[in-house]
């Protein structure tokens, strides 16, 4: 059988093109909020950081390093 080449249909590249909207939309997005300060740039990392509170024996010495 001989391959025939066909044109894509147009709403599979409309959903495509959605897509890639969708992916590189909120780059723009983020800066311009950044921009003009709608979103603060100063965030402070430890604030959201988890602690264990319990440890077991082979555990312990991981934990001490990172306190």
């Amino acid at each position: 059988g001989a391959t025939v080449m066909l044109p894509y249909p147009d709403w599979v590249l409309a959903i495509a093109g959605l897509i890639v909207l969708c992916g590189v939309a909120p780059i723009p997005i983020v800066f311009l909020l950044r921009r003009f300060q709608c979103l603060k740039l100063d965030v402070d990392i430890h604030q959201g950081s988890i602690r264990r509170i319990e440890t077991t024996v082979s555990t312990k010495g991981m934990v001490a390093d990172e306190e």
